[in-house]
Order: C-alpha cells, then sequence, then structure tokens
C-alpha cells in the first residue's frame, strides 16, 4: 500500500477561523498527498472563550471549506474544531473526505494546559475508527492518547495509526515522548501526534509533533516551530501491524 500523510505543525490563529482555512487551503492546494493533518482546535485556535472560538462560524466557513478542499483536491484532511452538536459544545477531531466528515468528539478534557476544559466542553463517550484508501485510522486527542484504553481498543479493532492532534503546552510535551512511544510498541501500532505551535492561546505550544513506528522507533520529530513533513508510506507499511498479537490485559483481584 503506497501513501502519503503530510503532517502540519501549525498555528492555530485565535479570533480569525477564515486565517487558519486559507492557510490551510494553501498547503492542501501546493502539495499532493492522500491525508493532511491538523492540530487539535486549529479552526479555532486553542481557547476557552465560547465566543472567541465562534463555533458556528468555524463551521460554517472553515468545517463545510474543509469538505469542500478536501474533496476538490481528492485527500483527506484531519483537524480538529469546536462543534454546536445536539446545542452542546464539543471540542472534535474532524475528518473530512468527499465522502463526508467523520466527527470525534473529545473523551478525555484536558486540565494543566492553556485553561481547564471541564466546565468549558461536553465530552464524548464513543471511539472514532474509519478506513481510508486502505488505511484503517483512529481518530483521537494527545490527552486521549495518554491513556491506555483508547489506543488499545484502536489496536484490537485491527486500527493500522492513531492519529492523535493536541494543543500541549511545553510542560504537557515534556513526557510525552515516552507516552507515545509506550502507546506504540504495547499496541503494535503507528502512532502520528500532531501538536500545535504559536503563543496564540496566551501560551506557548510546544509543536515537537512525531510519527512512531510500532517497535518504538521515532521515525519523524518535529522542532517547536511551525513545519510540515510529508511522510510516504511503502507498499511494506503493514508489515509491522500484520498478525499482531497483543499482550492480555491482566484481570486483577482483589
Amino acid at each position: 500500500m503506497g501513501m502519503k500523510i503530510t503532517m502540519v505543525q501549525a498555528r492555530g490563529f485565535v479570533d480569525d477561523p477564515m486565517t487558519n482555512f486559507f492557510k490551510a487551503r494553501m498547503r492542501v492546494n501546493n502539495v499532493d498527498s492522500d491525508i493532511f493533518v491538523y492540530p487539535e482546535m486549529y479552526c479555532s485556535g486553542y481557547v476557552s472563550d465560547r465566543k472567541r472560538m465562534q463555533p458556528d462560524k468555524t463551521t460554517g466557513l472553515v468545517v463545510n471549506n474543509m469538505k469542500a478542499l478536501a474533496e476538490k483536491r481528492d485527500c483527506g484532511i484531519v483537524f480538529g474544531a469546536p462543534r454546536i452538536i445536539d446545542d452542546k459544545l464539543y471540542n472534535c477531531v474532524l475528518f473530512a473526505s468527499a465522502d463526508g466528515i467523520v466527527t470525534h468528539k473529545k473523551i478525555v478534557p484536558s486540565a494543566d494546559g492553556v485553561f481547564d476544559e471541564t466546565d468549558v466542553f461536553e465530552w464524548g463517550d464513543t471511539t472514532t475508527m474509519f478506513e481510508f484508501r486502505g488505511l484503517k485510522i483512529g481518530l483521537c486527542t494527545g490527552q486521549e492518547l495518554k491513556t491506555h484504553a483508547i489506543p488499545r481498543h484502536y489496536a484490537e479493532k485491527d486500527a493500522d495509526i492513531v492519529i492523535a492532534v493536541a494543543a500541549f503546552t511545553e510542560e504537557q510535551m515534556a513526557g510525552m515522548e515516552k507516552i507515545a512511544v509506550s502507546r506504540a510498541v504495547e499496541n503494535r501500532i503507528y502512532v502520528m501526534l500532531v501538536n500545535m505551535v504559536g503563543e496564540d492561546p496566551g501560551k506557548k505550544m510546544a509543536g515537537r509533533s512525531m510519527l512512531i513506528s510500532p517497535d518504538g522507533e521515532i521515525v519523524e520529530r518535529f522542532s517547536d516551530s511551525t513545519d510540515l513533513r510529508e511522510i510516504r508510506l511503502e507498499d511494506d507499511f503493514l508489515d509491522a501491524v500484520a498478525g499482531r498479537k497483543l499482550i492480555p490485559e491482566p484481570v486483577l483481584k482483589g
């Protein structure tokens, strides 16, 4: 299976969702790729104030335009955005393609970053997995990647890769590399973590995005600045997850 995924470590401008879309459009139009991946809350910038998120405008002008862009460029785009669903505000990870929009509602809130999410968003209760051009993808956020249960669930469902998007500060990213490597190794799965950069939320976002193979090798590693990397998945890419045997979770008593 040959495929190309472009990791986009970018700023999410606050108060200006259309600038975020225009910058995404420029990159997508200038690079031939099967999938593009942008950070958590990329469309609105990572802020707690609902008025500054502009969720209605973000959906109408950015999310829908991302879908049209994906259809025009014959690709898929992963990105984060606030969305109002059934009158409730969610922190979502989206996948836009010609087939529509796949929506993952963040399950595990962050409380130690730029702001405490627990009083800002409603929370999802289901994982989100889909297949695109033969690649089985599990979507989540960086905070959900920290858990054992969510990456393990995707591995048990035969996902090939976990794509996690994040808006982590430098403090939050301090131990994230070790966690991401552990999730890749213990689940025999590829892990892609794309983090935000810039100080738009009022605190510096750390960047340092990475792609990790099932044996724990860091295949790609970013610095803390805006960057774009094209990852070529060769025909033997899935050999590393073929015949995967997971270590059983123990049943504890007492």
